[in-house]
């Protein structure tokens, strides 16, 4: 969507400075165009525990601040398959979590 950093970085802003990652809901889109589904789930702070029970986030809906992403250690290359997930945990693991509650991507199914 055409704010979708702007809305992010404001976001980023308002949060403190342990905030690593802020995401965002989404639009899911038909083959036909039809908009199928707006998804948000919106847990933040320190919610490891969260995002353990749900994948709430992905690389196109996450907007992460790369310092806390080396201090992470980056993409595990090692990692087959969700390379995303595995290190929204680590990020999770010590830091915190902000949402912009509105979809700022569109998936086209």
């Amino acid at each position: 969507m055409p704010q979708k950093f702007e809305k992010q970085i404001a976001r980023f802003n308002q949060c403190d400075e342990n905030t690593a990652l802020v995401y965002s809901g989404y639009y899911q889109v038909s083959p036909e165009g039809n908009i199928t589904m707006h998804h948000t789930s919106v847990h933040e702070g320190y919610v490891l525990n969260e995002l353990l029970a749900e994948n709430f986030s992905n690389t196109a809906i996450a907007l992460t601040k790369t310092k806390c992403l080396v201090e992470v250690g980056g993409f595990d290359e090692a990692v087959v398959a969700a390379q995303d997930y595995e290190v929204w945990i680590r990020i999770a693991q010590r830091y915190k979590l902000a949402c912009v509650n509105e979809p700022l991507w569109k998936y086209y199914l």
